[in-house]
């Protein structure tokens, strides 16, 4: 199989995937993007540009794909040669990307908000290869309030696994923010944890949102995200409980329960 890696044969190797892509499991293909890179990386830009233009001419999930290029690989002649700004352009994200952030992260994204401006940024703002430490939260914390309004409204709408997976993250992630503005939009961007079974993450930023009467504002005036994935119910009960402890008015416990099941 893993002939398909040489040269002159990825493009029958991609067609192949592409073709029988029902009898691959994604780690699969991931593991055939992360060698076909490979073999690429080893003999330039001009081999990787062409193997991320497969990639995009077979529709191939590159999302999970993970690899460090070699050490001397020149990164900035392969973002002039085209493939790479086509993917951050159109939000398709690029194992090339992540490798050039873990070489130099400042260069990659400078590059990125230049070509393709916040929404490109997600892959090394929020990735996965950022959440090693504190100096990563810190750097990430930073770049985002640099962004003007525009470009951090553009990385949100392109991260929506801020609002399911990665949303584990806000807390650090705010706690790193200086502008008490941003911070508090982040915190409150967590308290929809709530609709989709993050209860603890909810419960655990509106303590930190203020006083048990500002905690109460907020779920009164709390409207579902629509991009919270997976949806759930409301765990009523375990609200309910928490709410209690702010207020012993039921008649607003009530209210407040009901406008989060609406």
């Amino acid at each position: 199989m893993y002939g398909i890696f040489l040269p002159d044969r990825l493009d029958k190797g991609f067609a192949f995937l592409a073709a029988n892509r029902n009898i691959y499991q994604s780690g699969l293909e991931e593991g055939f993007v992360r060698q076909a890179l490979k073999s690429a990386a080893d003999r330039g830009p001009d081999a990787v540009n062409g193997v991320l233009r497969m990639i995009r001419e077979g529709n191939v999930d590159t999302r999970n794909a993970y690899m460090e290029f070699p050490p001397d690989f020149d990164f900035q002649t392969l973002a002039s040669a085209g493939e790479l700004k086509t993917a951050v352009k159109t939000g398709a994200g690029s194992p090339a990307l992540r490798a050039w952030a873990m070489k130099d992260r400042d260069a990659a994204y400078q590059w990125t908000m230049e070509n393709a401006g916040g929404g490109g940024a997600c892959e090394i703002l929020l990735g996965r290869r950022n959440q090693g430490g504190p100096q990563d939260v810190a750097w990430s914390a930073a770049r985002y309030e640099e962004m003007d309004a525009d470009q951090r409204k553009a990385l949100s709408d392109s991260a929506r696994h801020f609002m399911t997976r990665d949303m584990e993250w806000i807390p650090a992630f705010s706690d790193a923010i200086r502008d008490p503005v941003l911070k508090e939009e982040l915190r409150l961007r967590a308290v929809q944890g709530l609709f989709n079974g993050r209860n603890y993450l909810a419960e655990r930023m509106l303590e930190v949102l203020g006083p048990p009467e500002r905690r109460l504002e907020i779920l009164e005036n709390l409207q579902r995200d629509p991009q919270v994935t997976p949806p759930m119910p409301l765990d009523e009960e375990r609200l309910r409980k928490k709410i209690s402890a702010w207020t012993q008015d039921q008649s607003r416990i009530d209210a407040i329960i009901n406008h989060l099941k609406s």
